[in-house]
């Protein structure tokens, strides 16, 4: 299977430092969630699946500016 995109919309919603390095509980409030999927394979219209993997974040945007940008954008 092809790597796939996703945007999410969330908040902070706690700060923390664990061993020297803060880090960050996001909560993403969703109703529904479309994950479009890129060279499937087997699979069929209306069958129940199970998604693992993997998410990299590429970058994190607040408001206009954008933190912790990779060089893979």
């Amino acid at each position: 299977m092809d790597k796939t995109t996703i945007r999410l919309k969330g908040k902070i919603a706690e700060m923390f430092e664990m061993n020297g390095i803060r880090h960050a509980n996001i909560i993403c409030d969703i109703n529904h969630l479309m994950i479009q999927v890129k060279n499937i394979g087997q699979l069929e219209f209306g069958s129940d699946v199970i998604i693992k993997g993997e998410l990299d974040i590429k970058s994190i945007q607040l408001d206009e500016s954008v933190i912790n940008k990779t060089d893979n954008i």
